[in-house]
């Protein structure tokens, strides 16, 4: 049986779930073309948990997703607050008119993959007027800090930066 997935990503790419068999499932099959000719780095892949339990006949706590016999690092991410995952969301790195089969298996725990880092955060203390101290690991805000009031304060107490 084959289920198209919506997608929330380009057009560019052919996506098509592959069930094997009928009943309950023990893995499903990913297919992702890249129709373009152009390199597609980084590619965000959505795919619902709704769509992945319809495909598996069951409810699934997590899952694994492989590219041959590497492990594919992924995210779960919960929409609605109810703390359970809605969405899985992974990246994926396409060549020119590539076909990419991954091969999704339920899984009990959630796996934790090395990534590589793509952002970077940093927060600095206020030390005087014009100036901030290094950048810290952790900090406690004040009990009841009030917002920077920029109409009378040119800088606030904490520089942050990232994402």
């Amino acid at each position: 049986m084959n289920l198209r997935l919506p997608i929330k990503f380009y057009c560019f790419i052919y996506l098509m779930l592959v069930v094997t068999g009928v009943q309950s499932q023990s893995s499903v099959s990913l297919h992702l073309t890249n129709t373009t000719s152009l390199v597609r780095q980084d590619e965000l892949i959505m795919l619902s948990r709704k769509k992945l339990e319809s495909a598996f006949g069951k409810h699934i706590n997590f899952v694994d997703v492989e590219k041959s016999t590497t492990q594919i690092p992924l995210q779960y991410v919960d929409e609605n607050n109810d703390g359970q995952w809605d969405q899985l969301i992974l990246l994926y790195s396409f060549t020119p008119k590539e076909k990419v089969d991954f091969k999704i298996t339920p899984a009990a725990t959630p796996k934790a993959l090395p990534v590589k880092q793509m952002a970077h955060v940093r927060m600095r203390m206020k030390i005087g007027a014009e100036t901030f101290g290094p950048n810290l690991s952790t900090v406690t805000m004040p009990v009841k800090n009030a917002a920077t009031d920029f109409s009378k304060t040119k800088l606030p107490m904490y520089l942050t930066e990232g994402p």
